[in-house]
């Protein structure tokens, strides 16, 4: 929804137990929920941050999953029926986001705008990498005259995008249909109530990502790479674009565009990426893009942002390393959503090949390596692309470190139900990465009154070392339903470890995890129960 505005939204299923309440991580937003139970209205305050809140629906029987909800800078407008062709296309005034929904098998929607020649139009999904949506959308530019002038399915994960420079002026159709993430055996478009999506088109600035990525690390300034940003161009604080841009504070003065031989640069946008958090505290940095004859001597610990700017380019970097020193490499950006298929690869002072990484998991598509440095010398670490593609979006985050003893604490869900007169169980799974031997006492905090929780240790060794379980008691006193903690603590060290759950899609996660504590059963209605 769009800053400033309210937006009614339709609850599908079963309300359960009235009133419904709803939560949310942030307090831009204001939630009025329907008696009914049926809908809700929300608010976004005019000064409210650009990008993505996390909603949460409960009563006094449990809660619901995390759901996504964005605010954004644009002018907002909702999918309309009948426009599954050409001749039903709803009429779209750029720049617009536009909400809406497959409803059912074999839908096509069908948007018209209009493009001058040498305009750039960009046009944008967000459907199941962050709406949960399970659609692998098709995104198609139709002339006037009826031919594909441009056709995208996966850009950013299975959502598809868009960029086009028009060759002359005229009206174009934006054409959108899916078919299901789960393949089936069905051989056509499909559609439901939760093919639920959000596109934007707009021929004004859109950032696809900022140069360097780290502003929190590098202390130089951000700059975003799109389309429409030249200087001509009066640019607001917040560009629409992909739903990590979020503003960095700055004085007015601030504010005004600057150009060097990098390019433009925009101190007002930086991205915020899931599992980007980095433990190597101060680094050198470098942003060139860097060649095989000449690479930079680094200093571990070192972090690198850089891309590869054209087909087929390695970037090389060497760096110093002593004996018997653990070393770990990773290279993120799939992470940030990226289209680069890293590689990393490390080779001796001789050119030889050490080892290499694709993946980092199953779940992980960013390389990363642990490594035992044999002896004192000089090394040679490698980032390309699996299929040798490259362009300005083919960033990445290059970590040379060492590596250090690390904790992740982690729960199989996000939210819990304990009814009185019962014990509720959580399971906290302990990973210890690069030989963490400690013994950790793991607790829940921000519990209310009547609830108790004994503390448990995670020992360096046997099976409690990979996951203990929390176990908590209600005395039945009163009922609740609110944000709770699970942390962890080592013995003479002031670090709290906070335990996180996955959020739906992949890639988010939240150590906000949420309690009911149902209410005592009434006397009277067990005995009726009974007696009957």
């Amino acid at each position: 929804m769009e800053r400033g505005q309210s937006s009614q939204i339709r609850l599908i299923g079963e309300p359960g137990t009235l009133p419904l309440r709803a939560w949310c991580d942030d307090e831009e937003l204001l939630i009025r929920l329907a008696e009914t139970g049926d809908t809700l209205t929300v608010t976004a305050m005019p000064d409210a941050r650009q990008g993505l809140r996390w909603i949460r629906l409960y009563n006094a029987d449990g809660a619901a999953a995390l759901k996504p909800f964005f605010v954004g800078v644009l002018r907002e407008s909702p999918e309309q029926e009948p426009n599954d062709t050409c001749g039903d296309a709803q009429q779209q005034t750029l720049p617009v986001v536009v909400n809406g929904v497959l409803s059912s098998a074999g839908e096509v929607d069908t948007l018209q705008v209009s493009i001058h020649s040498g305009r750039t139009l960009i046009a944008s999904v967000e459907a199941n990498r962050s709406l949960r949506s399970p659609m692998d959308g098709v995104l198609q530019l139709v002339s006037e005259s009826g031919f594909v002038v441009a056709q995208n399915d996966d850009h950013h994960g299975f959502d598809p995008q868009i960029v086009y420079t028009a060759t002359r002026t005229g009206t174009y159709y934006v054409r959108l249909f899916a078919f299901p993430v789960q393949p089936n055996s069905s051989i056509r478009f499909a559609g439901a109530a939760d093919y639920v999506y959000r596109l934007t088109l707009t021929d004004g600035p859109f950032v696809d990502h900022v140069f360097p990525e780290r502003t929190d690390v590098f202390p130089s300034m951000p700059r975003a790479v799109g389309w429409n940003l030249d200087r001509a161009n009066e640019l607001p604080t917040e560009l629409p674009g992909t739903h990590t841009v979020r503003p960095i504070p700055v004085s007015a003065a601030m504010r005004q565009t600057d150009a060097d031989a990098a390019g433009e640069r925009f101190p007002a946008v930086f991205r915020r990426f899931p599992g980007c958090a980095d433990d190597t505290g101060a680094a050198d940095f470098t942003e060139r893009t860097v060649g095989r004859d000449s690479p930079p001597v680094l200093q571990p610990p070192a972090l690198i942002c850089g891309h590869l700017a054209v087909s087929g380019e390695r970037d090389r970097y060497r760096f110093v390393a002593a004996g018997a020193d653990s070393l770990r490499l990773s290279a993120l950006s799939r992470a940030f959503d990226a289209p680069l298929d890293a590689v990393l690869r490390l080779y001796d002072d001789e050119g030889e090949l050490i080892c290499e990484s694709d993946d980092g998991s199953r779940d992980d598509a960013d390389p990363s390596l642990v490594w035992t440095v044999p002896d004192d010398g000089e090394f040679l670490v490698e980032v390309s692309d699996r299929f040798a593609h490259g362009g300005p979006e083919y960033v990445y985050l290059l970590s040379v470190a060492r590596a250090a003893p690390r904790l992740a604490l982690s729960t199989d869900n996000d939210h819990y139900t304990l009814n009185p007169g019962q014990a509720l169980t959580i399971r906290v799974n302990v990973d210890r990465l690069n030989g963490f031997a400690d013994n950790v006492t793991i607790g829940a905090t921000s519990l209310p009154k009547g609830i108790t929780a004994n503390a448990v240790v995670s020992t360096a060794e046997g099976e409690e070392s990979r996951a203990v379980e929390l176990e908590l008691v209600s005395d039945g006193s009163s009922p609740f339903s609110g944000p709770i903690r699970i942390t962890g603590a080592v013995a003479a060290s002031p670090q709290r470890f906070a335990a996180s759950a996955a959020v739906a899609p992949a890639g988010y996660r939240t150590s906000v995890l949420w309690l009911t504590v149902t209410a005592q059963p009434d006397a009277n209605t067990s005995q009726t129960k009974q007696s009957d």
